[in-house]
């Protein structure tokens, strides 16, 4: 941890660094709330459902089929080679990220955006203008049909604590991967990015992946990385939702103006799309291999983009 007094004119700036293996988004955004002053106390986030004593038992019964099926395809079946733009030159991860934010949004402004189609959720669209600003970057570049892209997306399994000694810095986090179809009109990628999202986000299959994570505990680490690097190793990007409080949060008697999640880049992944929120505020963040094919800077510039268009014409509407 480092404070950095007068980070700006108005503004100093706490940064806390830590290895994933400690928690989860969850975990760190459970920190930030409970390190909020006890004087003000807003709504924080709000409760997720538990699952019923019979979802558990059937959960139970599944896992070891939805195990052996799931990372059976992942193994054996090869969707597709990894897309060529989130490689380096050498095919490998150089070492060397770059960090980039967006402009800040207001989370009011996105919903008018995506509530103009029915049955859509915030994910939904991002995942929609994601995949269109990277059609549109292919298509800059004299590439016509670049197929679809192979997104992970982490889901949070976990529920939030109303104590401070039900916090759970573990991992809880549950992985969904899907192909992401890259097309040109926003409502087609909208909703046939929801449809194959939809096809892998049950309770099954997430508790597989989440019961995948127990199992490094009990391999030599050297399997455990060979075993992590096959399941990982037709992903091109990382796509995940950090939901912060929606009010905002105090320290030192002081209001805390902005909160940042930045995830590192690991294993043969170069690019992650981190969607950050607090008070109301959305910023993208991106993660990128400086030396990734695709310009990072170029992709952030489409997103910002495509959000300013949707946002103004939401505003016409």
């Amino acid at each position: 941890m480092r404070f950095v007094e007068n980070y700006s004119e108005e503004t100093s700036m706490i940064f806390i660094k830590c290895h994933h293996s400690l928690t989860d988004g969850m975990g760190i955004i459970t920190l930030f709330a409970f390190l909020n002053d006890e004087s003000f106390c807003p709504k924080l986030i709000p409760d997720l459902k538990k699952p019923s004593l019979l979802q558990k038992l059937m959960v139970a019964c599944y896992i070891p089929i939805a195990l052996v099926i799931q990372y059976s395809v992942t193994i054996f079946y090869d969707r597709k080679k990894q897309n060529q733009i989130f490689h380096t030159p050498d095919g490998k991860n150089s070492g060397e990220s770059i960090f980039m934010l967006s402009k800040t949004y207001d989370f009011n402004d996105l919903r008018k955006c995506y509530k103009k189609y029915e049955h859509v959720t915030f994910n939904n669209y991002i995942m929609g203008v994601v995949g269109m600003s990277l059609k549109e970057w292919y298509a800059k570049n004299g590439v016509q049909d670049p197929g679809d892209m192979i997104m992970s997306v982490p889901v949070n399994m976990k529920i939030f604590p109303k104590r401070v000694e039900d916090i759970d810095l573990n991992n809880g986090t549950s992985v969904v991967t899907i192909q992401v179809p890259l097309v040109d009109d926003l409502k087609d990628a909208i909703y046939k990015s929801k449809a194959r999202f939809n096809k892998y986000f049950n309770l099954p299959t997430l508790m597989a992946s989440l019961n995948l994570q127990a199992f490094f505990s009990y391999v030599p680490p050297g399997i455990g990385r060979l075993v992590y690097s096959v399941v990982t190793k037709d992903i091109d990007f990382v796509l995940s939702n950090v939901s912060g409080a929606r009010e905002p949060l105090y320290l030192c008697n002081k209001e805390i103006v902005s909160i940042t999640v930045f995830l590192g880049l690991f294993s043969n992944v170069n690019m992650n799309v981190i969607i950050n929120s607090y008070n109301q505020k959305v910023k993208v963040q991106i993660t990128a291999d400086r030396k990734m094919q695709m310009p990072p800077k170029e992709f952030m510039a489409l997103v910002e983009a495509n959000l300013d268009r949707n946002i103004l014409e939401a505003k016409r509407d």
